[in-house]
């Protein structure tokens, strides 16, 4: 891996972990496909998926007593 990359499975074990602490967070495979039948493509569909996963991880940490940094 080089400079500024992801560890993804790291990732989405710390997604996981903060999914299962905010279940009410929690996407239903019926919201999925929504989004999905609202897309155009696969790119759109993966952008709208990224853009809710920002716009959720925003409640989660307003919503939570999470520290700074």
């Amino acid at each position: 891996m080089g400079t500024g990359a992801y560890n993804i499975e790291k990732l989405i074990e710390e997604g996981r972990k903060i999914l299962e602490q905010n279940p009410k967070r929690d996407l239903t495979a019926y919201t999925v496909k929504q989004v999905k039948d609202s897309a155009e493509d696969e790119y759109l569909f993966g952008e709208n998926m990224f853009l809710m996963g920002l716009a959720i991880g925003a409640r989660i940490k307003k919503n939570s007593n999470l520290a700074e940094g």
